[in-house]
């Protein structure tokens, strides 16, 4: 018996493969924040909606691969709805939406009210090119919010992360602080009203004793703005804070003496806070206040019959 043995060689090539690849990894380029204007009314506030956005410059990830990065702000958990800046112990209401889809922009740390913004780009060719990718924010002050003056500001944190992800798979699990942040401001400005109505010390035959009259201005500032309110000495010819005076027809030359308070009593020539006269300070309620003032006319002698008139002007300052 003969047998023929055939030597049957197997080989396995194992060939270790290399590919060139690098991480993907962003920076911030640009982060332009949202001003909402530095003067706005607060009694109360009207809507405003500002336009910002974050610039970040993304290297590589490959040459020329599809990639995705994912952005939030802030870092509350959850997501605060409204946010709100800050002055002080006042604050005011607003938010920050994606612009491309009207999403409440999440934070680093929560998703519960909002979403992680994510954007696809095409990594950088050759390898290594940078490419920028923006991310367009909008940002919206409430209406109807009756604010004290001053200057409100809040700046958010920026985090970022970015690889091959497929989309709405950003989370903020993953994402990295940047260490840059997005700044959001605005300014509530100072702003009052005054109005104050005539008085009339009624019609009268003699002038045998003192006529009293009281009134109310009522004004309306800003809350937190200091204010001051003062009177001239009036329009008649001759006037002065010390002699005030009604003039025959509004201008004379028959005159009535008069006298305006600041207090009861009747108290305190109400003036300019010169020649021994005062003023009534006060600080904005964001509501109307109403400020009393006293008037009076002393015991004088006969006077021709009409009418008589003075017009003051008041001022406040504010």
């Amino acid at each position: 018996m003969s047998r023929l043995i055939f030597p049957l060689l197997v080989v396995v090539v194992l060939l270790a493969w290399s590919a060139t690849a690098s991480a993907q990894t962003c920076t911030v380029a640009s982060s332009s924040g949202i001003s909402f204007g530095g003067n706005l009314s607060a009694t109360p506030t009207g809507q405003i909606d500002v336009g910002g956005s974050i610039v970040l410059t993304c290297i590589g990830g490959g040459n020329g691969q599809p990639r995705r990065v994912c952005l939030s702000l802030g870092t509350d958990a959850p997501v605060p709805n409204p946010r709100r800046l800050v002055s002080g112990a006042n604050t005011l209401n607003f938010q920050l939406y994606d612009s491309s889809g009207g999403a409440v922009i999440a934070t680093s740390t929560s998703e519960s009210t909002g979403m992680v913004m994510e954007r696809a780009f095409t990594s950088g060719s050759p390898s290594g090119t940078p490419v920028n990718v923006s991310f367009p924010i909008s940002g919206r002050l409430f209406a109807g919010q009756t604010a004290a003056s001053g200057n409100y500001s809040l700046a958010l944190a920026i985090a970022t992360d970015a690889g091959n992800f497929t989309a709405g798979s950003c989370a903020p699990a993953g994402l990295i602080p940047q260490g840059s942040s997005f700044p959001v401001n605005a300014g509530v400005g100072a702003d009052c009203t005054l109005d104050i109505p005539n008085v009339s010390f009624g019609t009268v035959t003699r002038l045998t004793s003192p006529i009293n009259a009281i009134t109310n201005a009522t004004v309306t500032c800003t809350s937190g703005a200091p204010w001051t309110l003062a009177m001239n000495a009036g329009s008649t010819p001759g006037n002065t804070y010390a002699s005030r005076r009604m003039g025959l027809g509004g201008g004379g030359p028959g005159t009535v003496q008069y006298q305006i308070y600041r207090d009861p009593g009747p108290a305190n020539v109400w003036g300019n806070g010169t020649m021994g006269t005062v003023t009534r300070t006060g600080t904005g309620a964001g509501t109307p206040q109403s400020i009393p003032i006293y008037l009076q006319v002393p015991t004088q002698g006969p006077q021709a019959e009409g009418t008589y008139s003075d017009t003051v002007t008041a001022t406040l300052t504010f």
